[in-house]
């Protein structure tokens, strides 16, 4: 039997092997970064940061923008918290990197701090690109203590923040909430 585009639907994310993936939608269809890049701010504070994308009055997109030192947009990923027919079902994730800041670790950095703030949802759709990217995350992380499938998303999750609680608390002689 073949591999079908995309990942298996029965499969758990915790369960997901990039091996089990094949692209389904060309390079060609999806949306350039310069497209994805008008609709923010041109620039902000450095860093990741999180926009809400208004898309009416009952839809947004929840948006991390990653800016280098001087505030320039370089990264975008967007979140889809529901369905958004045809285009986008709930839970899927898009990620665009400036074509001369690719290679830099930044997809990765948008990539695992989404992991902190939404569940990883699996759908039967990836890009040429994405699946590539997919593969070289796999390589990075895979097997690591920043690969969420070694303990499943929630305790992952929970023990990440654990963490980020501590350093916090570090940082500032324990005075954080």
């Amino acid at each position: 039997m073949g591999k079908k585009p995309g990942l298996d639907p029965e499969l758990r994310a915790d369960d997901a092997s990039v091996d089990d993936l094949t692209a389904d939608i060309p390079d060609s269809a999806m949306p350039t970064w310069e497209s994805q890049a008008a609709q923010y701010p041109r620039s902000g504070p450095p860093g990741i940061s999180y926009f809400r994308g208004e898309v009416s009055d009952s839809y947004h997109v929840d948006c991390l923008l990653y800016r280098t030192e001087n505030g320039e947009l370089v990264g975008i990923l967007n979140h889809y918290p529901a369905d958004f027919p045809p285009y986008e079902s709930e839970g899927n994730m898009n990620i665009w990197v400036h074509p001369a800041h690719r290679r830099k670790g930044i997809g990765t950095d948008l990539f695992e701090q989404a992991f902190m703030r939404w569940e990883p949802q699996l759908h039967t759709s990836i890009s040429e690109s994405g699946l590539k990217w997919l593969k070289g995350m796999d390589r990075k992380i895979g097997g690591t203590d920043r690969d969420f499938r070694s303990l499943g998303w929630q305790a992952f999750h929970k023990s990440h923040l654990q963490e980020t609680a501590t350093d916090d608390q570090s940082r500032d002689g324990g005075n954080s909430p």
